[in-house]
C-alpha cells in the first residue's frame, strides 16, 4: 500500500497553504519584511523552510514534492528510533509505516502543511525528554532529585501509589522508565496521589 501511495503522490502539485508560504518566503528573500510587507499569521520558521526549498530546488512542484518526501522519510526515521525505546520487533517499523500511510493517503493538500512539519520537532522534543528521564543523575535533563535552589519558592512533588492487578510486572531488570510506567498503568486497578512541597531557605 505504501508503495502505491508513494507512486500516486509523485504528481502532487503545490497547493493549499504552500503557495502562500512560498510567496512570502520569496518576498523575504527579495528583502521584504514579514508581517509588514506581507501579513500572515504564521511564525518565521515556516518561511525559513520554504525559503530553503526555493533556494535549493526552485519554485516548482518537483522541488516541493522532493522536500515533502524527504521530510516524511526523516520524520518516519525519528519515529522508528523513538518507538524502539519502548517496543521491539515490528512495532517501531509499523509506527513509521502507519505515519507514512496516513500522510500520503491524505492527498496533495497534506504536503508540507505546518502541523505535518511540526511533527518532526515534536518527536525530537519528546525523545529528548524521554531520554532525560530514563537516565537520572545530577546532570539529567529532567530530573535532579528534590533539591530546589536556595531561596526559590517551594517546589511541588506529586507521589502516586498504584494498586496493581498482578503480583509482579513482567519487565526486564534494565527496563526503561517509559516501559515500566506503561506496564504499571496497564495493570493498575486504582491509584492515589498526594502532593508535597519542599523549599530551601535562601
Amino acid at each position: 500500500m505504501l508503495a502505491y501511495l508513494l507512486w500516486a503522490s509523485r504528481g502532487w502539485p503545490l497547493i493549499h497553504d504552500a503557495p502562500l508560504m512560498h510567496y512570502i518566503a520569496w518576498l523575504i528573500d527579495q528583502g521584504g519584511v514579514p508581517y509588514r510587507d506581507a501579513f500572515d499569521m504564521n511564525l518565521p520558521g515556516v518561511y525559513l523552510l520554504h525559503m530553503a526549498v526555493l533556494r535549493v530546488g526552485g519554485a516548482g512542484d518537483v522541488a516541493w514534492r522532493l522536500f515533502d518526501l524527504g521530510w516524511l522519510a526523516v520524520t518516519c526515521g525519528v519515529l522508528a528510533v523513538y518507538c524502539r525505546r519502548i517496543g521491539e520487533g515490528w512495532g517501531p517499523a509499523a509506527a513509521a509505516l502507519l505515519f507514512a500511510v496516513y500522510h500520503l493517503s491524505g492527498g496533495a493538500w497534506h504536503a508540507g502543511q505546518r502541523d505535518y512539519l511540526l511533527c518532526l520537532f515534536l518527536l525530537l522534543g519528546a525523545w529528548g525528554v524521554a531520554r532525560g528521564t530514563e537516565q537520572p543523575g545530577p546532570g539529567a535533563f529532567a530530573w535532579g532529585g528534590m533539591c530546589p535552589p536556595p531561596g526559590d519558592k517551594p517546589h511541588r512533588y506529586v507521589f502516586t501509589l498504584h494498586a496493581l492487578g498482578v503480583d509482579r510486572l513482567d519487565i526486564p531488570d534494565d527496563a526503561t522508565a517509559a516501559l515500566a510506567s506503561f506496564m504499571v498503568n496497564a495493570n493498575a486497578l486504582a491509584k492515589a496521589s498526594f502532593t508535597a512541597t519542599y523549599g530551601r531557605p535562601g
